[in-house]
């Protein structure tokens, strides 16, 4: 009985033969691994994003009613930031969106914020930051990891709701 082993020319062509398999694919699968995780990035800016802008427009909608009726309570407000007279409000700290509760402390929404902007407009849709006691709406601008969000608010105190 003959044993039969694989030759040298067999070991060396088999050898070949998986290398260039492996030249071939292996970029597919690197091209497929960097697809995932950069979707998967996108994916938590999206998600990150989103939730901090909810939370933005719900509080200035749940803006506390002013002094007289038709009006909002506003202790400051500028184009980042914006504070109630229940201490609740919003604001840009160091490119991170921080958000306080009425009798709460602040806290972080959502870190490495490349721009966070505040409008508030009165009934005629002109600017109120002069009197922010009369304004009717907000207009929000977010813009993090590339992905520009905007929302606008109407306050719900201006109509007795």
């Amino acid at each position: 009985m003959i044993v039969r082993a694989f030759t040298l020319v067999e070991a060396i062509v088999t050898t070949v033969i998986l290398s260039i398999i492996a030249a071939i694919v292996l970029p597919v699968l690197n091209g497929a691994a960097d697809s995932f995780g950069a979707s998967s990035q996108a994916e938590r800016v999206v998600d990150d994003s989103t939730y901090a802008i909810n939370r933005v427009i719900r509080l200035l909608r749940e803006a506390p009613q002013g002094g007289s009726p038709g009006t909002i309570g506003v202790t400051s407000l500028s184009s980042s930031s914006v504070v109630f007279t229940d201490q609740s409000g919003c604001r840009l700290s160091g490119g991170r969106l921080e958000i306080r509760p009425a009798g709460g402390t602040w806290g972080t929404l959502c870190d490495d914020v490349e721009a966070f902007e505040l409008r508030a407009l009165d009934s005629t849709g002109a600017d109120s930051s002069a009197s922010p006691e009369q304004t009717q709406r907000f207009e929000v601008r977010l813009l993090r990891g590339g992905l520009e969000l905007r929302a606008s608010a109407f306050c719900r105190s201006r109509y007795g709701t």
